[in-house]
């Protein structure tokens, strides 16, 4: 007797407690007798006798019968009534629908055994591949409301002939088997006269609304109900009584919504034997069987009382076995495959099973009679079985087996007693068996157990108290945020708002969940919350994790769990009160007090023995063909442990490839084994509408000595290879260019909560940002990402550049710095599997100087890029004359190059300018002189920035440009102009047309810079003037492509006004430029140009949309068609940036001071105070050069004072003098915090102001590094 090779985590389709799940399947029962219901037939009488049927059983009534049943069907159905007596049937029956064949008590059908007499061959099944063969006996195809009812005998005398043909069909099943495996045309596939295939007796295929009941078969041919792809099929009341070979005596093939009860069987083969098609045919076909009941029946076998297979390479779900009695077979319950299957088992209910003489009561065999060793075993998993009552098993009583690679999963016996086996039970290579009261020769079988997962995610209790609440009046969704509370738990809570005002410390959380489990040699519990979770289990105190957090702690709750009953846990997270002030000791960062807590992610408890698998890293090495497999492996236990670790690739169901080795474990240890898998036969994971996002599946086990499978972990992974060559990147060596887009979480997450943890929504957004906006890239940035957005990711095929969100404090010292890599290395290490993520950025608009981290993180993941590192990132959200001088973008020129934020204006939704920190402006908005906007205006002046930048980025071939344009949230420009919420995806119209156009892997557009053309310059053309541009072309495929262009000249409302067009070559990607003249319409106005490209198989690719303007001079309305114009006075309905910056107008003569002092720069503050007006002004010499001044204006508009100060980033700094700001006040700057320098003779005196916080500081500073004096203020 043995136990082998068990894996018991119990987690049956759905995460419920054992008796619950068992009681849902039974429950099911009632839905599918609903969709089974007996044919209901017309009240006409069709007596065959009438037909010129004869008795007595000498002279063929075949024809008779067949014209019977046509007369009945023709005339709208009835009942063919075959009275007492034996009539000889010369051939088939075709069954035809409202038909129901009637055999009167006393009547026999004594069939043919002349095989001839079934022919012309039939379209049929043989043992589950499609073939043109002799016709079943009763055969009917496509047909519905047809019945065989009577208590009358159906004879097929096979014992004559047909049935006798086993030892002469082998050449015929192999040539059937190999045309299956071939994909050989059906039609091609020929048997009949000269072939040895039998046929079956009763088959209906393709039918509908079946009903055999009371009637008698005998001497059967071989398979005898044979049901193929059907649906609503009742067997009831049958009598079989054939021991011929291979004589099974109901087979649903294929078929839903099936029924058999009340029958007794004597058969020579299986009693019940459930199929869905064989191998490669069956794919095919993919059609499975599910939702069998079969009940209240006796089934008495030379082979097995019920069985499931072999031919299930369909797969078979949903089969509800009860109240069966085997006296005697081969195996009372049966489930068979083999690895030419593929195919799968699943969700079984087995209850109330008498077993009298059998070799086995309950098997299951992965391998049988497998013929090419194909290496496609079958998926069997959840399966119910109890109450089963066994008198004698001649070999093993239980004999449960599956494959190392792919175990039998998800097997519950209770209540299974086996009286007497000579063998006792093994139980080899299953997982999740669960055993409760089984027992073998009296005695109780034992197992061990291993991994199992709790999910705890739902509706949990939350409250907002500084200590542990009594009582709790509000709930929460977990995964989810404190504002997702309902009621809410405090008033005028937004996700991204600061909440320094909350008055309360601490958000407390609480689920009670019960457990009815055996105890585990361990217990994790993994929760990802926001912030400083501290953990409660069961009324003690489990740990305190005080990092932001991007990823999942761990708590080791094994002394305070209760496996049998109620457990209460609770998680008490940091609220806005505790993050709030910057500090070294508080792990500071950005965002930190600005987005509310929460529990983010899933929340479960994982169980496992002392020995365990905790991490998997599977890492494709694509030049070696070879997936590097890293398991991290922990030994709890008090002994050393020889152990076997299995590393297999799956791709679905199939095996793909495996790795193994021996090592010996020591005790109390965590230790991490390499196992290298070969990858040659893997296809690669590709991203974009082009791209092919295939996954694969490593699968970890770990087997003791005695070969005991003692843990098991899973997890996806996606070959594929990225890596830098000069300024291009490389996809599985083949160049590719991002088109990339940005998504800020804490942005979105105050209107949008709700769908941000919605996995519907999320794959939603995804799909559409890949099929319908053409982007094959996302950064992904400030704010946490519930998991699922990496899955899905990963599924839809779309890269990401996944940023950690720890802005901005980028120089950590201390404990900041001990935390910092902490959690660094945590988020990397539980995210590494997702193909979908190309780059770790290691924080926004800057870098986090932890360079020796840094290179410790890139030998642990040698597989992605790194932001800031491996490519060179700008953000541009202009290019003016104000803010970049010419020629406005930048490139490296040893590494790719890439715009990682652009075009976004600071407005709020409605289209008023947003607030740009304390200043209350717009940069973007005041780079262009334009102060103030209204939603047209807003997407106007967009559009022209994508299409200016974008065009850009595709001309240069720039590895990336990331707009912002979809999931941004309030301080996108409102680029959703038109969609309030989330999922309307609606963009402002002429922003559409270029993002979109812009993203197209084959695009066109016009090389202009539409935005200074106009805001700029006022450039306008005159009419009936020729004029030429540069259009552009680019290819991101790997093939030189040839195309026509078209330059079109439109009115504003899509009419066409003339069109050019030339020829162009663009090389394997790469863009190319062609000059086009065109000639303006003689009519002033706005028109747009719009070039298209024409492939060679017509395909038509629109380009951008750009605008010139039509007319001898500038006016007004000429003004009003460009869209605003660089206006300074208010326009109906707009606010003037200076009643934003102080809420009233002042006086004319003061806003005209202000005007004329902030020409030329940006105007940055403006304040009032006892009648004097302070404004501060900046004026750009560059990128990271720029003058501040500040002048100081009284009511009369004349200017009291003004002081210049040349001024810098703080990023620009030197090393030293940043280091000595962030020790100094106690938080580290934003990296584009503006610190004005003044230089002096032996000391210089730096004056900061931290972004996004009210702190001032001046620092003086001597030549020697000395603090010279120090102010905060």
């Amino acid at each position: 007797m043995k136990l082998r090779n068990c894996l018991l985590i119990f987690t049956l389709l759905l995460t419920v407690p054992l008796s619950v799940f068992s009681q849902i399947g039974w429950d099911y029962v009632k839905e599918i007798e609903k969709n089974i219901k007996a044919p209901i037939f017309a009240d006409r009488n069709y007596n065959v006798l009438h037909f010129g049927a004869q008795k007595g059983g000498v002279k063929d009534s075949r024809a008779a019968i067949n014209a019977a049943i046509t007369k009945c069907s023709e005339e709208g159905g009835g009942k063919v009534i075959i009275p007492t007596g034996k009539y000889y049937i010369k051939g088939p029956l075709i069954l035809k629908s409202n038909v129901n064949l009637h055999l009167s008590d006393g009547t026999e059908l004594i069939f043919s055994h002349d095989e001839k007499d079934y022919l012309p061959a039939v379209l049929t099944r043989w043992e589950g591949t499609e073939v043109f063969n002799y016709s079943p006996l009763i055969y009917a195809y496509q047909v519905e409301n047809i019945a065989i009812t009577g208590k009358g005998i159906l004879n097929g005398q096979g014992s004559k002939n047909i049935a006798t043909w086993k030892p002469k069909q082998k050449d015929d099943q192999a040539l059937i088997r190999k045309m299956g495996r071939e994909g050989t045309p059906v039609h091609e596939r020929l048997f009949g006269e000269g072939h040895w295939l039998r046929p079956a007796f009763i088959e209906p295929l393709n039918c509908r609304n079946i009903l055999i009941e009371d009637v008698k078969i005998i001497d059967a041919t071989f398979w005898i109900i044979h049901p193929i792809a059907c649906n609503n099929v009742t067997v009831r009341n049958v009598t079989i009584d054939s021991l011929n070979h291979n004589s099974d005596g109901f087979d649903p093939e294929s078929t839903t919504n099936a029924l058999i009860e009340n029958c007794n069987f004597r058969t020579g083969d299986d009693g019940v034997a459930i199929k869905s098609g064989r191998d490669n045919d069956a794919w095919r076909i993919g059609q499975p069987t599910k939702n069998v009941i079969i009940r209240n029946c006796t089934f008495e076998s030379i082979s097995n009382g019920v069985c499931i297979g072999s031919e299930i390479s369909g797969g078979v779900r949903n089969v509800f076995i009860e109240n069966i009695t085997v006296p005697k077979a081969r195996n009372g319950i049966y489930f068979k495959s083999n690895l030419d299957r593929g195919g799968y088992i699943e969700n079984i209910w087995v209850r109330n099973i008498t077993i009298d003489s059998v070799r086995s009561a309950i098997k299951f065999e992965p391998d049988y009679k497998s013929e090419s060793k194909e290496n496609y075993p079958t998926r069997c998993s959840n399966f119910i079985i109890e109450n089963v009552n066994c008198n004698y098993a001649s070999q093993k009583g239980i004999d449960i087996k599956g494959f190392k690679e792919m175990p039998v999963t998800n097997v519950s016996l209770r209540n299974v007693n086996i009286a007497n086996s000579k063998e006792g039970y093994e139980i080899n290579n299953a997982r999740n068996v669960s055993l409760r009261n089984v027992t073998v020769n009296e005695r109780k079988v034992e197992y061990a157990q291993t991994n199992k997962t709790i999910s705890l995610n739902g509706l949990w209790d939350v409250a907002l108290t500084d200590k542990q609440p009594q009582t709790y009046r509000s709930k929460v969704p977990v995964p989810g945020i404190l504002t997702m509370s309902k009621p809410l738990v405090a008033e005028g809570l937004h996700g991204n708002d600061q909440k320094d005002d909350v008055g309360y410390d601490y958000v407390w959380y609480r689920l009670n969940f019960d457990m009815n489990e055996e105890a585990y040699a361990f217990a994790l519990l993994k929760v990802r919350a926001k912030y400083n979770a501290l953990v409660f289990l069961n009324g003690q105190e489990i740990g305190y994790d005080h990092h932001c957090t991007y990823s999942h702690a761990e708590f080791d709750v094994s002394k305070a769990i209760n496996y049998n009953g109620q457990n209460e846990l609770i998680v008490r997270v940091g609220s806005w009160n505790t993050s709030s002030s910057p500090s070294k000791e508080n792990s500071s960062e950005w965002w930190r007090n600005s987005r509310a807590p929460g529990l983010w992610d899933d929340v479960c408890i994982e169980l496992s023995n002392a020995i365990t698998i905790k991490y998997i890293k599977a890492l494709p090495d694509i030049k070696n063909k070879l997936t590097h497999c890293d398991v991290e492996i922990a030994n709890t236990g008090d002994s050393d442990s020889e152990l076997t670790i299995t590393a297999s690739i799956f791709d679905g169901g199939q095996i793909i490839s495996t790795s193994s080795n021996n090592y010996n474990i020591e005790k109390n240890s965590s230790v991490t084994k390499a196992l290298k898998v070969p990858s040659f036969m893997l296809k690669y994971w590709s991203a974009g509408k082009e791209g092919t996002p295939k996954l694969y599946r490593m699968n970890v086990t770990i087997t003791d000595k005695h070969g005991n499978i003692v843990s098991d972990k899973s997890t996806m992974f996606g070959y594929r290879n990225i890596e830098v060559q000069g300024k291009d990147v490389l996809i599985n060596g083949e160049k590719v260019i991002f088109r990339a887009e940005n998504i800020a979480f804490v942005r979105a997450v105050n209107r949008w909560q709700d769908v941000m943890f919605e996995e519907t929504w999320i794959r939603n957004f995804l799909r559409s940002a890949v099929q319908d906006y053409n982007f094959n890239y996302l950064r992904i940035h400030l704010g946490h990402a519930y998991n699922k957005w990496y899955e899905i990711a990963d599924q839809e095929g779309i890269m990401l550049q996944d940023e950690w969100r720890y802005m901005h404090d980028d120089e950590p010292v201390g404990k900041d710095l001990v935390e910092a890599e902490i959690e660094f290395k945590r988020w990397i290490k539980q995210n590494v599997n997702h193909p979908s993520i190309v780059t770790w950025d290691q924080e926004n608009e800057g870098y986090v100087r932890l360079e020796k981290l840094k290179s410790e993180l890139r030998e642990y993941d040698p597989t992605r890029l790194w932001g800031e590192d491996d490519f060179y990132a700008k953000h541009i959200y202009d290019y003016s004359e104000q803010v970049v001088p010419e020629p406005y973008f930048e490139q490296a020129e040893d590494r790719p190059s890439t715009i990682l934020e652009s075009c976004r204006l600071w407005t709020n939704e409605f289209g008023l300018l947003e607030p740009r920190e304390d200043y209350k402006t717009s940069r973007t908005a005041s780079g262009w002189g334009v102060y103030y906007f209204n939603q047209e205006t807003i997407g106007q002046l967009l559009a022209d920035l994508h299409a200016d930048i974008g065009t850009y980025h595709r001309k240069n071939r720039l590895q990336a440009w990331a707009p912002f344009a979809l999931l941004s949230g309030w301080v996108n420009g409102q680029n959703f102009l038109l969609g309030n919420i989330a999922d309307s995806l609606t963009i402002q119209p002429n922003l559409e047309l270029s993002l979109i156009r812009l993203n197209e892997p084959i695009g066109v557009s016009v090389d202009m810079l539409q935005a200074k053309e106009w805001y700029t310059n006022k450039k306008i053309y005159k009419p009936g003037t020729s004029h030429t541009k540069e259009v552009v072309a680019w290819n991101d495929f790997g093939k030189d492509i040839y195309v026509t262009i078209n330059l079109k000249i439109k009115s504003i409302d899509g009419k066409e006004i003339s069109s050019q067009q030339a020829i162009l070559t663009i090389p394997k990607y790469e863009s190319a430029s062609i000059p086009m003249s065109f000639k303006t319409p003689k009519q002033n106005g706005c028109y747009i140009l719009e070039p298209e490209i024409v492939l060679e198989d017509g395909t038509i690719i629109i380009g951008a949309q750009r605008r010139i303007m039509v007319a001898q001079k500038i006016n007004k309305k000429i003004d009003g068609y460009m869209a605003f114009g660089g206006q300074r006075t208010p326009i109906p309905g707009g606010e003037s940036c200076i009643r934003n910056f102080i809420g009233i107008d002042p006086p004319a003569k003061v806003a005209e001071t202000i005007i004329k002092t902030a020409e030329g720069s940006l105007l940055d503050r403006l304040s009032v105070k006892d009648n004097i007006y302070t404004m501060q002004s900046t004026s750009y010499r560059g990128i990271n050069e720029f003058k501040i001044t500040t002048t100081k204006i009284d009511q009369e508009g004349k200017i009291l004072s003004q002081e210049e100060a040349n001024a810098m980033n703080y990023v620009d700094l030197s090393e030293a003098t940043r280091k000595i700001i962030a020790e100094l006040i106690g938080a580290v700057p934003v990296d584009e915090s503006r610190i004005m320098v003044r230089k002096h003779t032996g000391y210089t005196n730096y004056d900061v102001r931290l972004n996004e916080s009210a702190i001032r500081c001046k620092v003086s500073i001597n030549d020697d590094g000395t603090i010279r004096e120090l102010v905060v203020h």
